[in-house]
């Protein structure tokens, strides 16, 4: 029995999962008995029942993809027709992708001992990935029958260079494709492998060969779906699972109500229970929800080992896991947690996958992990070795969390959800266009494979990236088109984080995370050890860090703006309209904000030297405020529009299937075209370039969104308001309930709040004269309405003015500069505002310079914004 000890009382409902027992199946006729004689050799003589069936179906060259549970031996079901076929023709390769580098490693230890039983050198394995040596990748393409690599390196290596000796070898004699861990390759990952696969059947037809693709995956609504979408084939599918299972107690856990009626968070939760699991012995995995919870839990937790039972110090017992730490730092946790000398191990979603960790005996989740696939992947990696295990979930302030909370038996009986690609992204099928040509001429068929093909080749023939050779576009752009675009990542830049004091790299990060989490005098956290940053080279790509010791950790502030490129649809509600469309998302880090560990309090604020600015081409659908909801928010001091937010991008989530990071929201001001009013919206943006079709799904479901928003607000069983229902202790959910339903109904005016009333129309005095508009621009722009004039924020951020005769130059930041300067409407809305305040020329002219200060990033901005529109278009600017 596990004791929960004072922990107890946090427990709101359990779950029991049954043990199974095993299913035994019988070797297919046709099997080698030189491979029943290797099984036999790691003590296997029998199969159970979902590998006998998966064995039979593959060696009728069915195309086949398996979905048991985790443990049940998914990865011998794949491998025995694989090896049968080798045994068969040695000649014969496979290529087995894994989404992890850990992961290839991991089955590569498991497979060479399978394939020892065989005779020695009879097949060959080896991993193909960055760390491979030179010597190693060499052996591999030559020799190799079974070539374990991730669809990272099949992209930017493989397919590129398919004509160079040994990688034709490989394609040639291609007999199988292996896709392990299939349920990860969803959303615009997925969606860019599937158009790998699109280029790797297009080079094994060019050279004669026709792979049979076989598939393991966690439970999903939808395997052979996506295995067909990934691969555009017919897929059986294999489902009933004939292994043993030990049983499971799952445990729902709500954290407890704070003297000021704050709950406990998730981080501080498990910060308190894993050190009681690791003094008692016990084996756990806690999983957080990101990188930096990672680090926070971790080190919270070695603090409170470093110092047990008068002094001892057990600190040592556990470790931190996650993407960002080097390939040594991961292997040497996985190594360390199978011999046990961890107990625990703090990890995100990355030792989710199918990396054999050792007898682990609790799985703590810090939230629910966002889908249910995930739930049963990460609950499994506990009771591995046929005993009794539990799995803790702790509930977050989130939605989905508290509904939880509510019916747990949600999350336990539904099936788990589908999950969704689409290859048919044009930005993304553009990138794989481009790498395409440069395998291989594009020809008419190839529309077959890339159905945007036609209107693809025309932008590319323009740009001088293509040329026509009698119906055949041969490739004259740059030389690897596939590496200029990530398949993971919605941002290709990378940077690394560098330890001042010994020059080693720590990490490497995409643009936006290190512009989130390595800002300069940002707290960054690796390993549980504080550092902090220096300097952000933006040329360079490098952030240089130094140790310290401190007692916080920052948060960034990050402001999003949007502007709207293009409307392609609209419809009314009640009393709003609703429009889908294109638009460009800005989002600024402007500061940050530094937390205490342990307690989480808010130290302080510090503004950054820079702004640090992203931007986003995306899909988007956005709804308009009523008008009498805004005059009765605009009176409150908080910002009732985020409570608003709330509420719909967390039913556009669930609505959608969407993760946090494929689905965003905010509000901003909306200027209609054919009224010419603004308007202040609320927005619901895709986080991916282009759009995966999210938002999409939100603009037509817009009603039933609106209304599982209001019921969210109203069944809250919070007394005033909490950030499950409306994202903040501080606002009033009764407020926000009647601004929802507003949007359906016209309402009277709740009691107790006030209205604030539209702003008065004064004539402006003319108070400044030309001459001195120079040296007294501060004060016309301190005078400027806080709203309700467009332009007069952009003003403000005017740092320094010149005048030119007739002319007055603004020295703007490069975002405004890009933003604004361009378009003669709104710069005749800035001369107007101007005109109005001082006396000078009626016909004065109006031009602007990057502010001095703003210059080096301006040039990198200019830098990034060439480099995209060719990323994108393959046409220089």
């Amino acid at each position: 029995m596990l004791k929960l000890g004072e922990f107890q009382d946090r427990i709101i409902a359990t779950r029991e999962i049954p043990a199974r027992l095993e299913v035994f199946g019988e070797f297919p006729q046709a099997t080698n008995p030189q491979l029943i004689e290797a099984l036999a050799a790691e003590g296997i003589d029998k199969l159970y029942s979902h590998q006998a069936e998966m064995f039979e179906r593959a060696l009728a060259r069915e195309n086949v993809v398996i979905t048991t549970g985790t443990a049940s031996g998914k990865t011998l079901a794949y491998l025995l027709p694989v090896l049968q076929g080798i045994l068969e023709d040695p000649r014969a390769r496979a290529m087995l992708l894994f989404p992890t580098k850990a992961l290839a490693q991991d089955q590569l230890r498991s497979l060479l001992r399978l394939i020892g039983h065989l005779g020695k050198g009879r097949i060959q394995a080896g991993v193909y990935d960055g760390d491979t040596p030179p010597v190693e990748r060499t052996r591999i393409r030559e020799s190799c029958n079974l070539i374990l690599t991730n669809p990272d390196m099949l992209n930017a290596a493989y397919l590129p260079n398919h004509g160079r000796k040994g990688f034709s070898h490989v394609f040639r004699n291609l007999r199988y494709l292996i896709l392990d861990e299939m349920h990860s390759y969803r959303g615009a990952f997925g969606s860019h492998v599937a158009n790998v696969m699109r280029r790797l059947r297009r080079v094994c037809h060019h050279y004669g060969s026709k792979p049979q693709f076989l598939c393991s995956s966690a439970t999903i609504a939808n395997p052979a779906e996506l295995a067909t979408a990934l691969f555009e084939e017919p897929f059986s599918h294999v489902e009933k699972d004939g292994s043993p299972a030990s049983g499971k107690t799952v445990h729902f856990w709500q954290p407890p109500v704070t003297e000021n009626d704050f709950r406990r968070s998730v981080v501080q939760e498990m910060s308190d229970f894993l050190p009681r699991l690791i003094n008692g012995r016990v084996r756990s995995i806690c999983f957080c929800r990101s990188r930096k919870e990672t680090e926070i839990v971790l080190k919270e937790t070695r603090d409170a080992l470093g110092s047990v039972d008068g002094g001892h110090n057990e600190s040592s017992l556990v470790a931190g896991y996650r993407g960002g730490y080097t390939p040594e730092e991961r292997r040497g946790v996985e190594k360390d947690l199978i011999s046990g000398r961890l107990i625990g191990v703090v990890s995100t979603n990355a030792l989710e996958l199918g990396i054999d960790i050792g007898g682990l005996e609790v799985v703590v989740q810090g939230g629910f992990p966002g889908t249910r696939a995930s739930f049963w992947q990460q609950i499994g990696r506990a009771g591995r070795r046929n005993a009794k295990s539990h799995a803790f979930v702790m509930l977050r302030m989130s939605p989905m969390d508290q509904y939880l909370a509510l019916d747990p038996d949600w999350l336990m009986r539904k099936q788990a959800e589908h999950a969704v690609v689409d290859a048919d992204n044009l930005m993304i099928q553009l990138s794989h266009i481009r790498a395409a040509a440069a395998e291989l001429p594009l020809t008419v068929d190839d529309v077959v494979l890339f159905p945007d093909l036609g209107e693809t080749v025309a932008i590319l023939v323009e740009a001088g990236e293509l040329r026509d050779l009698r119906g055949t576009y041969h490739w004259c752009g740059p030389a690897h088109p596939a590496g200029d675009f990530s398949l993971r990542n919605m941002d290709g830049d990378r940077f690394k984080i560098v330890n001042r004091e010994t020059g080693m790299t720590l990490s490497e990060m995409d643009r936006p995370q290190t512009y989130h989490e390595a800002h300069p005098r940002a707290v960054y956290l690796h390993d549980g050890l504080q550092y902090l940053v220096e300097r952000l080279d933006l040329v360079g790509h490098v952030a240089t860090v130094v140790p310290v010791e401190q007692n916080y950790y920052t948060e960034p502030d990050v402001r999003t703006a949007i502007e709207v490129l293009n409307v392609q649809e609209s419809s009314d509600l009640p009393r709003s309209q609703n429009w889908f469309g294109d638009v460009r998302v800005i989002d600024s880090t402007l500061g940050y904000k530094m937390l205490e560990f342990h307690n989480h309090q808010n130290l302080g604020y510090e503004v950054l030297p820079e702004r640090l600015v992203i931007e986003l081409e995306t899909e988007a659908a956005w709804f308009h405020v009523p008008a009498n909801v805004l005059r009765v928010l605009g009176g409150e001091s908080q910002d009732y529009l985020k409570g608003m937010v709330h509420g719909v991008i967390s039913c556009a989530r669930m609505k959608t299937m969407a993760e946090g990071a494929d689905l965003r929201g905010t509000s901003f001001h909306f200027t209609d075209e054919e009224s010419g009013i603004t308007k202040t919206s609320i927005i619901v943006y895709d986080g991916h370039p282009g759009g995966l079709g999210f938002s999409l799904k939100t603009h037509e479901n817009l009603k039933s969104i609106l209304t599982s928003a209001i019921k969210l607000v109203e069944q809250c069983r919070c007394r005033e308001g909490c950030p499950a229902c409306v994202g903040d202790y501080q606002l009033d959910r009764q407020l926000i309930l009647w601004s929802l339903k507003s949007l359906f109904n016209e309402l009277a005016s709740p009691e107790g709040h006030k209205v604030a009333l539209p702003p008065r129309k004064t004539r402006v005095q003319k108070s400044l004269a030309w001459q001195d508009l120079a040296e007294q621009w501060q004060t016309l722009v301190a005078n400027l309405p806080i709203r309700g004039e467009s332009g007069a924020a952009f003003l403000r951020s005017v740092t320094t003015v010149r005048l030119r005769g007739e002319t007055l130059i603004l020295a703007v930041p490069s975002a405004a500069l890009a933003t604004w300067s361009s378009d003669p409407a709104i710069k005749e809305r800035l001369k107007e505002i101007i005109r109005r305040r001082v006396r000078g020329p009626a016909g004065f002219d109006l031009e602007f310079e990057v502010a001095e200060s703003d210059q080096d990033r301006a040039k990198i901005a200019d830098k990034k914004l060439r480099r995209r529109y060719k990323d994108l278009t393959g046409e220089a600017p």
